[in-house]
């Protein structure tokens, strides 16, 4: 398994990607954010979740439910979902029909290292 670096995510960052978690079996990470968390190349400023199913309306509830009310939607449809959380930071759903080739465990590891030692 290959290093996740968090210090690629701001503090407030972290906190959006912690809440992430509650999203983990409905998508997966994608762009930058996840390129950036593996190389450590850049800050990252927003997150990209693509999902192989079309967006559905229940999902803005959820996500209303997870990161608060006071969320300014930018784009609400089919294809794709994306707001800004209080934080001012980019959270964008897409639907992406092409289907992943590999499991995602991505919120079990990231489980592992933010609680580790937590026991």
């Amino acid at each position: 398994m290959s290093k996740i670096y968090l210090e690629s995510l701001s503090p407030k960052g972290l906190n959006v990607f912690k809440k992430l978690t509650n999203f983990a079996d409905f998508g997966h990470l994608a762009g930058g954010t996840a390129l950036a968390l593996q190389l450590k190349h850049r800050e990252s400023v927003d997150f990209d979740i693509f999902t192989p199913e079309e967006i559905k309306k229940d999902l803005l509830r959820k996500c209303r439910k997870v990161f608060g009310e006071n969320l300014e939607v930018l784009i609400n449809s089919p294809d794709q979902l994306t707001f800004l959380v209080p934080e001012k930071i980019n959270i964008t759903f897409v639907f992406y029909w092409y289907k992943k080739g590999y499991k995602n465990y991505a919120h079990k590891i990231l489980a592992r290292i933010l609680y580790r030692g937590r026991d």
